[in-house]
């Protein structure tokens, strides 16, 4: 059942994941002060005046190869790890990707905690 394959966020297909964050979130509503704010943000960490804004890290879930699901976040410190954006296609939910996502993310977390 749990045939999940995870990969880096940075090598899905760009437009294979816009359609599916699009189609994860139909019923979005566009906030001009959220993508003012988010622009904002992405020109300080360009410029380099964000330095503690951390760079967020992602995981996508395919299933034979198809995205189905994708994750992203953030670390702070060794222990934590903040949930920044996360979906799963509805045809795929119940089937056990998003526990793949956040169970790969709290093994990570356990790794990079224990001292070496």
């Amino acid at each position: 059942m749990n045939d999940i394959t995870l990969r880096p966020i940075e090598t899905a297909d760009a437009a294979a994941l816009a359609a599916l964050q699009s189609a994860v979130f139909d019923d979005y509503e566009r906030s001009d002060l959220l993508s003012e704010v988010i622009a904002q943000e992405r020109a300080a960490r360009s410029a380099g005046l964000a330095t503690d804004v951390p760079a967020p890290f992602g995981l996508a879930a395919y299933r034979e190869n198809t995205l189905v699901g994708w994750s992203q976040g953030y670390r702070q410190g060794k222990t934590e790890f903040y949930m920044l954006n996360s979906g799963v296609a509805s045809t795929e939910r119940r089937k056990g990707v998003y526990s793949a996502l956040v169970g790969a993310y709290s093994i990570t977390q356990q790794l990079r905690a224990t001292p070496k």
